[in-house]
């Protein structure tokens, strides 16, 4: 309300009411009804934090009235609470309509935003960001089927559950991780982000407040921000509640489009993207926390495959007819459905996850090559001369989480993850002669086998499919 009240009133009537009810001193109002903003400015930094972010919003309001828009826009970027920012910034868009904001793809200069250096708005849960971080992976509570987190029905490829295949982190300090943030404190403009870099630092509450300036200027993120300065990995996590300070850090680099379309780091590895992180983060802290996708087989062509099962139980399987048998399973089986949860079917991340279990399941499949190590499912069958196929079952293949440790600080103030990050799990469901699946809550040898060469293989298997990188 106090936003919307400040498109209506000039700026000399707002100082007035404002320093009447104590929120702002008669010397502030003075300065703006002088159109001294410098002074003003400088005025508004001996108030509390609340007064001060009050008075900077009026100012800004008088400086767009007085046609001072880059001013105003430099003003309300140093409000603290995000908002109180927001809300100032939607009443400076709303003010002074004869303004043109462009609209197109806005080109930010890698530091030169108004605030330099100057610290981080303040986030108001940091109990909650940490309670989230400082869990970790339970290899126990999984095992090959399976564990106490997939509570999905059939739930297939890709699953990530931010509770339910989480518990909490009991040891594991690293002391050296304190240095590591002492050295992330501050966060410099200068360096050019398209150098290679081991640890690049990105503070995500300047990042927040730069997407926000724009945004409200009627621009989108330039490159450095959408790729997140060549970003390859989070590798650390950095938290500074003193200032209200999140900080990402990993290795970095150059990046470009490749062939399709994604970006790419100079080996060739995608770079974290801004949209992924945020779609991921809104998630993890939703009254779910779940997210995934699957590619799921029609009742019609699990019949069909059922049908076809039957057809070749009646004939020998020789070396001769084995790409026949395969073809007909595959043509039975024809179109499946994929579907998608806790995202939004539209977003990068939802594209990613979908293509991810999709290569995986044409690895798996045998149609397409893995490296060395990774044998198809199918062709892992051998049987012996005259013997019948064995029976129709649906594979379940699935990705989860898979980080070995997550370091901490001695104040759980700095974080650092290990592993490779991601594995395969399986299990094999019956299938009846409706095309009925029936969980059995066991995987074949063979089944198994190919999950865990998948998985122990996953580092070749990303340098040759850049979707796993």
């Amino acid at each position: 309300m106090f936003v919307v009240c400040l498109a209506l009133l000039p700026a000399s009537l707002l100082m007035r009411s404002a320093a009447a009810q104590g929120k702002t001193p008669a010397s502030i109002a003075a300065h703006v009804e002088a159109g001294e903003f410098g002074p003003a400015r400088a005025a508004a930094d001996d108030l509390s934090a609340e007064g001060r972010d009050q008075a900077l919003a009026i100012i800004a309001a008088a400086q767009v009235n007085a046609g001072a828009r880059d001013a105003s826009f430099a003003t309300a970027y140093d409000i603290r609470s995000d908002q109180a920012r927001l809300g100032a910034y939607q009443q400076l868009r709303s003010s002074g309509s004869s303004g043109s904001y462009g609209g197109g793809a806005g080109s930010f200069s890698g530091g030169d935003a108004p605030g330099g250096s100057r610290g981080g708005g303040v986030i108001a849960d940091f109990d909650a960001l940490i309670e989230l971080i400082v869990t970790t992976i339970d290899p126990d509570t999984w095992d090959d089927v399976g564990g106490p987190g997939s509570i999905a029905e059939f739930a297939t490829g890709v699953y990530v559950d931010a509770g339910g295949m989480l518990k909490k982190y009991n040891g594991d300090i690293d002391r050296s991780l304190s240095d590591v943030r002492k050295s992330a404190a501050v966060v410099g403009n200068s360096r050019n982000p398209r150098r290679t870099s081991v640890l690049r630092k990105i503070s995500l509450t300047r990042l927040e407040r730069e997407v926000q300036l724009l945004h409200a200027q009627g621009k989108n993120p330039d490159s450095v921000m959408r790729n997140l300065a060549g970003l390859s990995r989070i590798q650390f996590v950095l938290v500074y509640p003193e200032t209200g300070d999140i900080v990402l850090a990993g290795p970095a680099g150059d990046w470009r489009p490749d062939d399709d379309g994604r970006m790419v780091d100079e080996k060739g590895r995608p770079v974290v993207q801004l949209d992924d992180l945020v779609v991921t983060l809104r998630n993890a802290f939703s009254e779910t926390g779940r997210f995934g996708c699957a590619i799921v087989p029609t009742k019609e062509g699990l019949a069909g495959i059922q049908a076809k099962q039957a057809e070749w139980a009646k004939k020998s399987l020789t070396s001769s007819n084995r790409a026949e048998f395969l073809e007909d399973l595959r043509s039975a089986l024809g179109e499946q459905d994929i579907t998608t949860h806790g995202i939004d079917p539209r977003t990068h991340a939802a594209r990613v996850i979908v293509e991810a279990d999709y290569r995986m399941k044409l690895v798996g499949m045998g149609l397409e090559k893995g490296t060395g190590g990774v044998t198809s499912y199918l062709d892992s069958i051998e049987l012996a001369k005259g013997e019948a196929p064995p029976p129709t079952n649906v594979l379940r293949w699935w990705f989860t989480l898979n980080y070995d440790a997550l370091r901490s600080a001695p104040q759980n103030d700095a974080f650092q993850l290990h592993g490779p990050g991601v594995k395969v799990l399986s299990e094999n469901e019956m299938l009846t002669e409706r095309g009925e699946r029936v969980h059995t809550g066991k995987s074949s040898d063979l089944n198994s086998k190919f999950a865990r060469s998948f998985t122990k293989n996953f580092e070749s298997l990303a340098a040759k499919y850049p979707i796993y990188a």
